[in-house]
Parts: structure tokens; sequence; C-alpha cells
């Protein structure tokens, strides 16, 4: 057997220990459908041009599919105080994405938020939502990229801030939280700000990263957006490598904070982060890799948490790292290339093996005569 297939699948049991520590510290997650208003007509209107997802789109309808993440009964240990603060997170136009999926665990693993991802053009998978073959090559991504302004250009805004209000009114009611806010990822960051600009009962802050409800790449935002409206604390956050003009550029955050004047704005310009800097997906190679920046990850997350905790008032009961969260998320195939503090934790498993088994083979006699073996790996081929 070679040693990167045994490499391999120690780093997979290595990773499968990880997941299921992760598990322990008491995260639950479902699916759910929240009642929203009655909307009869699309999440965006029809076009022959493009997809079967834009050429037949799915009905507003009455509910908004979410996903829910929050802390386990019990995860603080009996008697605690388990009132969370409540948090919605808004996708980019491509759909959820399994960052955002992270990002959610990742708050619901403080222990101190209760978060709903909303699906907000009701695709039927939107776990898969890019990381299947739709981002394998440079074509492909040429091809997602089209579509993605296309339904950003066409999406029935009110209908999504409809949705957002919902979201919240559920986390209030049905979750008990200190209050809610919106956290927005490029469509879902334009969004993100529209919802604070209409005055939603129960939104109590708002973050946006790299995105905003401008005239020309989210026009239908753009039209519906006063800043002056926006009355509750803002952390807007882009990079200085981000190349859209006037919906996230650079530029965005000092332009945020001169015209929500009526808001408390925090805005912080990440340094060597290009636009989507949240996202690990591997479609990033395509761009030079810009997006793949660990510290951008990192420092995004903790100046939201710190935001979160204190407008939301609660207190950060635990720690949390999306490198952690990462691996809770991999599967076989997504161990191809799995994190170096992964390949470190299977060589010393594979390392220590190795003594046992050299100990345990050893002849007390002394003898230097190994025994016949079978060219076969009983131990890796049984059931």
């Amino acid at each position: 057997m070679r040693m990167s297939s045994i490499f391999r699948l120690v780093g997979l049991l290595a990773t499968r220990l990880l997941v299921t520590c992760r598990a322990a510290v008491g995260v639950s997650q479902e699916y759910l459908f929240i009642d929203r208003p009655f909307g009869p007509g699309p999440i965006y209107e029809a076009s022959q041009s493009l997809s079967e997802r834009c050429r037949y789109p799915p009905a507003v309808g009455f509910t908004v599919p979410a996903f829910l993440y929050s802390p386990a009964p019990g995860a603080l240990g009996p008697g605690a105080d388990h009132q969370t603060g409540g948090v919605v997170l808004l996708h980019e136009c491509v759909g959820i994405q399994k960052y955002v999926l992270q990002v959610a665990e990742a708050l619901a693993s403080t222990g101190s938020f209760t978060v709903l991802v909303l699906n907000v053009f009701r695709e039927s998978a939107p776990q898969m939502t890019p990381v299947d073959s739709r981002y394998v090559s440079s074509e492909a991504l040429a091809k997602e990229a089209e579509e993605c302004m296309w339904k950003m250009q066409h999406l029935d805004w009110n209908a999504a801030v409809t949705d957002v209000g919902a979201a919240a009114a559920y986390l209030k009611r049905s979750r008990n939280v200190t209050g809610v806010a919106t956290w927005g990822f490029s469509m879902g960051s334009a969004l993100s700000l529209l919802s604070a600009s209409r005055g939603l009962p129960h939104l109590a802050a708002a973050i946006a990263f790299y995105g905003f409800p401008d005239s020309e790449t989210a026009p239908g935002a753009g039209r519906l957006f006063d800043p002056a409206n926006v009355h509750v604390p803002v952390l807007a956050e882009f990079g200085d490598m981000d190349p859209f003009v006037g919906f996230s550029s650079p530029s965005m955050a000092s332009y945020i904070t001169r015209t929500l004047t009526r808001a408390r704005v925090t805005s912080i310009v990440q340094h060597g982060c290009a636009h989507s800097f949240m996202n690990d997906e591997p479609w990033a190679r395509f761009d030079g890799g810009e997006h793949v920046n660990e510290t951008c990850r990192r420092d995004g997350l903790r100046s939201a948490l710190e935001f979160l905790s204190r407008t939301l008032k609660v207190p950060l009961r635990r720690n949390a790292s999306l490198v952690e969260v990462s691996v809770a998320f991999a599967s076989g195939h997504e161990l191809e290339n799995p994190p170096i503090f992964v390949w470190v934790l299977a060589g010393m498993v594979l390392a220590a093996a190795w003594v046992f088994v050299s100990f345990a083979m050893a002849d007390p006699h002394g003898s230097s005569s190994p025994e016949p073996t079978s060219s076969r790996e009983p131990l890796l081929n049984s059931c």
C-alpha cells in the first residue's frame, strides 16, 4: 500500500475524530420552512437564455426555507443560561455556499448565537451550491458568474426583505433571542443593508461583507435603499484587492461611513483580501487564489463576533475558528488536499502506530527471521 494512501486513511480517521469532538461541543442543525406573508410571484423573473434554475424560477410562496444552527440543549452544562443572540446569514448570488454554513456553525459553536441561513433562491439542494461540478473549470466558473450576476440584478428584493423579516420574527418568537442581526455576503451584504433600512421589527444590527445596494451591480436594491433610514449599528468590511467598483471596492468603506449618517458604523478594509474573502472554496484557484486567505477569514470572523456580542448583548461563551469548523464539513473527497494540521496529526498517529507494531512484532527470543506474510491487507480489506 502506498504511503500516501496510508496518510490519507489516517488523515481521514483523524478528521473524523475531530468531527466527533466537534459534535460533542453541541451544535444542532436542521432544515425548516419559516412562515411568511404569501408571495404570488417568482423570486426572480424568468429567462429563456440561462439555465434551468433561472428559466423556471421557484415561486416565493408562503414560506422561506432555511438552515437552523443552534447550541444543543445542555451544551453549556446543566443549569446554564441558554438565551442567545439571533443571526440571519444571507448568501451570495450563487446561492448557499459551504463557507456560509461554516460561518453559521462557528457562530453556534460559541454557545452564544442561534443562526438561520436563508435559502433566498429556494434551490432544491442548496448545500451543494457551488461546490459541485459547476466549478470544475474556468469556463464553468464564467458561466456561473454570468448567471449569478443575472440573479442579483433580477431578484425580487422586496420579497427577499420580507424573507428577512420573517426570519427575524421566527428567531424572536420561537427561539427567544435577545435580538436579531443580519450578516450578508456580497449580494447578501446588499440585502443586509437594505433590510436595515426598512425598519424591520426585532432587527438590532447589520453586518455587510463586500457588498452595497448600489445602482449598477444591484440596481433593484439600489432603487429601494435609503441610507438615511438605517438606524441600527452597522459593521461593513471590504477587501483592499476587491475589483468590483461601486459595489464592493475598498472605497465603499468610507462611503458607507459618510452616507449612513444616522447609524453607528464600523468600517474595515481587510488588507491582502479580495472579493468573497471569507470563502475558501476550490474555485478560488481560477482567479489567482486571492479568496483563499485564512488571515482574512480569521479577522473577519473575529470582528463579526465582537460586533455581534456587543450589539446583541450576549457574552461569547466559547471561542470559534473557521479552520476547525471546516474540518467538520470534510468528506473523503475533500481530503484529497487536507489542511496541514491534519497531515501533522496523521503523521503523529502513523508514527505511533509504527512504533507499536514494531514492538508487537519483535521476537522475544531474538530471531531475525520474519514470519511469512500474505500479500493481502486483511485489516484494510476486511469489513
